[in-house]
């Protein structure tokens, strides 16, 4: 496991440690997140990412196809109330996810929002770096990689970790008694 520890120590205070696990082990568990709009064919896949999401503190809203996610984002962008990211794959029918992803990439307002593409072949991937897309992944793809990438893009990716800070040093008498402060 690649990890990093932080180790203060104080004396009669005992020692404090601070570990770090890698980024695979860390996950933004934030209550009231942002919305995220999934536009996903697969119902089951759908559903799937709709609890790991939900889970997470985002409000998931979900599209069955391109056209769906492009009435929607057409109505999010009206009420200013865009989405703080859209995962979507390529693969769909009535309207596919490159061309929703060109349409949201000549929006002025559209092309600020985060996309992250999904596709079962890799060859996608260097395609998919042309469009409006932050991040691709292919799959399938763990609960890990889609949060990981999630963090990266939504305003709850910065995990706080507090520093070790030492007590201040402190005199001792016999008996182990602290003066009182000067």
């Amino acid at each position: 496991m690649d990890f990093s520890c932080t180790l203060g120590s104080m004396r009669y205070n005992g020692s404090q440690f601070l570990t770090a696990p890698n980024e695979a082990e860390v996950r933004p568990r934030l209550p009231l997140a942002g919305r995220i709009l999934v536009v996903e064919d697969d119902e089951l896949l759908r559903t799937i990412l709709q609890i790991v999401l939900t889970q997470e503190g985002f409000t998931v809203q979900l599209c069955s196809n391109g056209q769906d996610a492009k009435n929607t984002l057409s109505a999010d962008r009206d009420r200013n109330e865009l989405p703080e990211m859209v995962i979507l794959d390529l693969t769909m029918p009535v309207l596919d996810g490159w061309q929703v992803a060109a349409w949201m990439d000549a929006d002025p307002l559209l092309r600020d929002v985060p996309v992250v593409v999904t596709s079962a072949t890799e060859e996608h991937g260097a395609a998919a770096s042309a469009l409006h897309a932050d991040a691709y992944l292919v799959k399938p793809y763990d609960t890990d990689e889609i949060l990981g990438v999630v963090a990266l893009f939504t305003a709850h990716n910065a995990i706080k970790i507090k520093p070790v800070v030492p007590n201040p040093p402190t005199t001792h008498t016999a008996a182990g008694e602290s003066p009182a402060a000067e």
